[in-house]
């Protein structure tokens, strides 16, 4: 069968949901499934259409207003020649899959299974309303949601939780059942990773995520303020990943034993939190 993914960004694209949508498709290669990803063309430095084992990824051309958040660049007729591509009858998939209620692509997807009647599975990873660092961003999200999010739980053939919150905040929109598939892990690869070499004694506390103000990590930062001196001596917090937030955080973390380390790789994320 063939599968057409819509996902709002793919590998080398780096995050957790692209090597979540990297991973399943691995593994639906291996029943099987022919698959094609239809993602932005974010970073721009990536080919506009690849090749790979189990099918082909397409990128149209992309922008982001909000950082983190892509939308066709729908003026250029690349965009429209991939459109064509997708709707020709000899290339329409058995089914269609979204990933994440508040990215656009999850909006193309849906409109694409509507016009050609195909079944839809939506992955939902969020777990509540999306907060940004801007009040007009978080109340345009949350408009977001309550239309177009909400059609989208509610008309798709199947909607997918990547964890029990995820299936709570799915139910808010969508009463039906919504079955929860849990993230793997990759032993092999976690065991080829070396870990981090450690210049301290201290205990070593790691979070890897993208910076948004909705992530929590500004709590794990008051928190830490709370530990007495001697306990606040003897740890280092380290932050791995980048976002509209970073700034606000590293105000927050002034006089703190944080260390931010930017957007890794994932090995190099590994291999920090194997350290930890």
């Amino acid at each position: 069968m063939k599968l057409l993914v819509f996902t709002p960004y793919y590998p080398p694209h780096m995050g957790g949901l692209e090597t979540h949508s990297a991973e399943w498709n691995a593994a639906l290669s291996r029943l099987g499934y022919t698959i094609t990803v239809i993602t932005p063309h974010l970073p721009s430095d990536t080919p506009s259409q690849e090749q790979t084992a189990w099918g082909e990824i397409i990128r149209y051309p992309a922008f982001e207003i909000v950082s983190g958040y892509p939308l066709p660049k729908f003026w250029l007729p690349a965009f429209w020649s991939i459109c064509h591509k997708i709707c020709q009858k000899q290339n329409r998939p058995g089914t269609v899959i979204t990933r994440t209620r508040f990215f656009f692509s999850s909006f193309l997807g849906f409109l694409y299974a509507k016009v050609f009647r195909i079944p839809l599975i939506h992955i939902e990873h969020g777990s509540d309303y999306v907060k940004l660092s801007s009040s007009l961003t978080t109340f345009l999200a949350y408009l977001y949601d309550q239309t177009l999010g909400s059609l989208l739980f509610r008309y798709s053939h199947q909607n997918i939780a990547i964890s029990q919150a995820v299936a709570l905040f799915i139910q808010r929109f969508d009463k039906r059942n919504t079955p929860i598939i849990y993230r793997g892990l990759d032993f092999a690869e976690i065991e080829s990773v070396t870990p981090t070499p450690k210049k301290t004694n201290k205990t070593i506390v790691t979070t890897a995520a993208r910076l948004y103000a909705w992530k929590g990590i500004g709590n794990t930062l008051e928190a830490l303020r709370l530990l007495s001196p001697q306990d606040l001596a003897s740890l280092e917090f380290h932050i791995i990943g980048d976002g509209e937030d970073m700034n606000t955080l590293q105000e927050r973390a002034l006089g703190l034993p944080v260390i931010f380390h930017g957007a890794q790789p994932r090995q190099v994320v590994m291999s920090h939190l194997k350290s930890s």
